[in-house]
This record gives C-alpha cells, sequence and structure tokens, in this order.
C-alpha cells in the first residue's frame, strides 16, 4: 500500500512539475521598431512568424528611399539633438527566432528575434569601411517616447 501511494505521489509531482510552453493567450502584440542610420542603403527585414497556432508566416518590411513600407508609427525622438525617428514597422501576437536584414548588396545583418508579446528596439548603424550592425536598445527608450507624446 504504501508503494503504490509513493508511485501516485511520484507521478503527480511529475506531472505537476512539466513546464508547459504554450504560448500565452491573452490579449498584447510583439513590436518591432527600428531606427536606421541615415548612411544606410536599402534593405529588406524578414522575419519568419509564428502565431499561437503555430502557424508559419513570412513577414517582410522594406526600407526604400529612407522609408519604410510598412510604417504603422513613427516617433520622434524629441531629447535627441538630430531629432532622429522611431518607426513601428511589426505589429501583431506572433513571434520569431531571428530578424533578418538584406542590403541590396547582398550582405545580411541578423538580429536576435522576439517571443510573444515581446517589444524589441533595434537601430541600424554604419561602421567603418561601409560596415553596418544592428544595435540593440533598451525598450525604455520608446516607452518614454511614447508616453511623452
Amino acid at each position: 500500500m504504501k508503494m503504490k501511494l509513493l508511485c501516485l505521489v511520484l507521478v503527480i509531482f511529475i506531472v505537476f512539475s512539466c513546464k508547459k510552453n504554450d504560448p500565452p493567450t491573452d490579449s498584447g502584440s510583439s513590436q518591432l521598431w527600428i531606427k536606421v542610420d541615415q548612411a544606410i542603403p536599402d534593405f529588406n527585414i524578414t522575419l519568419k512568424c509564428t502565431d499561437i497556432n503555430g502557424t508559419k508566416k513570412d513577414y517582410t518590411v522594406a526600407y526604400t528611399d529612407k522609408n519604410f513600407d510598412p510604417n504603422l508609427k513613427t516617433i520622434t525622438d524629441k531629447d535627441n539633438s538630430n531629432s532622429s525617428s522611431w518607426i513601428l514597422v511589426y505589429d501583431d501576437f506572433d513571434r520569431t527566432d531571428e530578424i533578418s536584414l538584406q542590403l541590396k548588396d547582398g550582405k545580411i545583418i541578423k538580429a536576435k528575434g522576439f517571443d510573444y508579446k515581446e517589444k524589441r528596439l533595434i537601430e541600424v548603424v554604419s561602421g567603418v569601411n561601409g560596415s553596418y550592425s544592428v544595435v540593440d536598445k533598451d525598450i525604455s527608450i520608446i516607452e518614454k517616447i511614447i508616453y511623452v507624446e
């Protein structure tokens, strides 16, 4: 009898200790905000997204002639002396493992993706010798700008 009780307790413990990896079901969205250095040439952003049902979809953002398509929202950073703008290019309830930026010359820059309901803030900057990179920024920067507006 003690052995059966011990096995039952062990099974219950194992069942309740298993981590559940189900995506969240409450409202909220994942967002990608981006700022681009003026020296950056045209590029495309590709996101391979997965929705809460496990359905995969591709999402593309084009940066052409210093404009984003789509441009869901523009926020100007008034604290910055050059009044740069942050652009919301993605706003949906999905996740992606990686953000890929493909420049017109074929170079690909990769950045960390986002999870469900995660907001990402990245800046594309030019470096020395014509190199480009992605810099992660603290999301509190954009939250301050949005809520001040």
